[in-house]
């Protein structure tokens, strides 16, 4: 047992999971697992497999998936949209720019064989997790772009083309870059 607790024990950026964040990744890859077997087997009699395994993906995603533990310092991109920076008194939204359910299916369940626990906590950090701030408008406008076109496979190249099309301007956080400039500042 101790060597799935040393498989995850430090995020990617090197700092220490604490232990209820590795029971959480733990928990999350038994129930997807589970959810694995069932995605691949046999629905309920009378059931189609379509509506059988958006069922799935959908109890997947609900509770366990993106109820993980958060690391900002992970996750987030430092990259806000214009629209979000300009705004002063609304809070941005995390824009996961590989849509959920679609980046799920995709990464997780439409697969020959499930991910290691490893892995699934790897694709959590540098993919499924990872998110850019958007305003609240901005984020359903590329929910409804993304659920236009079929969901596609969320790939870099399609996250772009939603964001173009939509209008949606990235740029650097200025948080970060202050705090960056800051840090390097004291170095000196």
């Amino acid at each position: 047992m101790n060597e799935v607790i040393l498989m995850i024990s430090e995020w990617t950026d090197g700092t220490e999971l604490k232990e209820d964040q590795i029971n959480n990744f733990k928990s999350a890859y038994k129930l997807y697992e589970i959810l694995f077997k069932a995605y691949n087997g046999k629905p309920p009699k009378g059931v189609d497999i379509p509506f059988w395994k958006n069922r799935v993906i959908q109890a997947f995603n609900g509770q366990v998936y993106f109820n993980l533990p958060q690391r900002y310092q992970v996750l987030y991109t430092k990259r806000i949209s214009e629209k979000a920076n300009a705004q002063k008194k609304k809070t941005p939204t995390k824009e996961h720019f590989h849509p959920r359910r679609p980046w799920v299916k995709w990464r997780l369940f439409d697969i020959p064989k499930k991910v290691t626990l490893k892995e699934f906590f790897e694709l959590y950090c540098k993919e499924g997790g990872r998110y850019h701030k958007t305003t609240k408008e901005e984020n359903a406008i590329l929910e409804t772009w993304y659920h236009d076109k079929g969901d596609p496979n969320p790939t870099r190249k399609i996250w772009k083309q939603a964001y173009r099309e939509r209008k949606v301007v990235l740029m650097d956080d200025p948080k970060f870059k202050a705090a960056k400039k800051k840090k390097h500042k004291k170095r000196r």
